[in-house]
């Protein structure tokens, strides 16, 4: 059984910023991509008069400080996100804790529709609809009157069955959802494959993962799962790092080759981990994940597009959930798992032969 899910989660030129104290020129402040710098300038775009710069900078020092450090923290966040992805891994769950969830997500949070509340929506909304004329008429004539009452009555109704209706369709909906989880996830537990199968493919399309990458498995056994993990490239690793400088500027610089490809090792590294984790937390009974990363990359002989493996591992659960991931690099930790890897002390990666979901079960049905 198998499933392919695709998981996801800076313009050039000047920013305008919104400062917050008041300019005694009529002047904006912009950060300008080119120079990492913030300025002030005119309505216009243009620079303005060197003195009314310098007081204007000498009056937001403070203000520009702030930013230049908020500036330092984005450009170098944007790294982070991506080398700690696997510091905080999905905790594993019992059953009855993953039975909670689904009682919490299938819950209907919309209240049921109120009459007195319809009732003067649609008397506003009548009333909206009324010229002045009949307003004046329907003050001074009691039949008028009895008649717009009657039809903010009967609108009244005719809203509140609808809006019935449909918050009865909803509870149903999601009563029969609730049911339909649980259901599927004690077949899981009683080792139903299709039901880990469709368990999984659901949940897979719901994680919210932070680099952009596709997903492959299958479900080898009650307790084994055999994932393809589609890589980014070397090139979604950010090239920059930013520092200030004691003026108090914005330093940016551009990480050394040997910076970027350990970078990237984290990255793959940690997202082989995460994943492994998220499925753990899925599959109470799975305790072996068999992981795989791959990248697309063209055949310097043919030019077509070719699947280059860079590892793959063989993790148990209790051995994931042992390690001090804010410690570990993720590559390094590769070593607890029985890893096909060729790679470099510089994280140079060369293509290597994947584990095959042929080999894995083989190699279950003799344990």
């Amino acid at each position: 059984m198998s499933y392919r899910s695709r998981l996801d989660k800076g313009a050039a030129g000047q920013r305008h910023y919104e400062s917050t104290e008041k300019l005694p020129y009529d002047a904006n402040l912009v950060y300008d991509d080119s120079s990492h710098s913030f300025t002030f300038v005119d309505r216009m775009g243009d620079e303005l008069p060197a003195n009314h710069l310098r007081e204007l900078k000498k009056q937001n020092a403070s203000k520009l400080k702030e930013l230049y450090k908020e500036k330092e923290r984005e450009i170098n966040e944007q790294t982070t996100k991506l080398l700690e992805i696997h510091h905080e891994l999905s905790p594993p769950k019992t059953v009855s804790e993953i039975e909670n969830e689904i009682r919490e997500e299938t819950t209907v949070t919309a209240s049921p529709p109120q009459r007195e509340e319809i009732y003067l929506r649609e008397k506003a909304k009548l009333e909206n609809e009324t010229s002045s004329f009949l307003k004046v008429l329907r003050f001074l004539s009691p039949k008028q009157k009895d008649e717009f009452n009657e039809r903010v009555k009967q609108q009244t109704i005719e809203t509140f069955n609808n809006e019935q209706a449909s918050y009865d369709e909803l509870i149903e909906l999601a009563k029969q959802e609730r049911t339909y989880r649980i259901d599927l996830l004690h077949r899981m537990m009683a080792g139903s494959l299709e039901a880990m199968d469709e368990w999984l493919t659901m949940m897979l399309e719901k994680l919210d993962f932070p680099i952009d990458t596709d997903i492959d498995f299958q479900v080898l056994g009650p307790k084994t799962v055999y994932v393809d993990v589609k890589l980014p490239p070397l090139q979604v690793v950010p090239v920059s790092k930013a520092s200030i400088l004691k003026s108090g500027k914005l330093k940016i610089e551009r990480k050394s080759k040997k910076q970027q490809r350990n970078h990237y090792a984290k990255m793959v590294g940690g997202a082989a981990l995460y994943l492994s984790s998220y499925i753990f937390s899925l599959l109470p009974n799975c305790d072996r994940i068999v992981l795989s990363g791959y990248t697309i990359e063209p055949d310097p002989v043919t030019g077509h597009d070719n699947e280059w493996y860079l590892y793959s591992i063989d993790v148990d659960r209790e051995t994931l959930y042992t390690l001090k991931m804010r410690q570990v690099h993720p590559i390094q930790s590769f070593k607890q798992f029985h890893p096909r890897m060729d790679a470099t002390k510089t994280y140079i990666f060369k293509p290597i032969t994947p584990y095959e979901p042929e080999e894995i079960t083989v190699y279950e049905k003799q344990a």
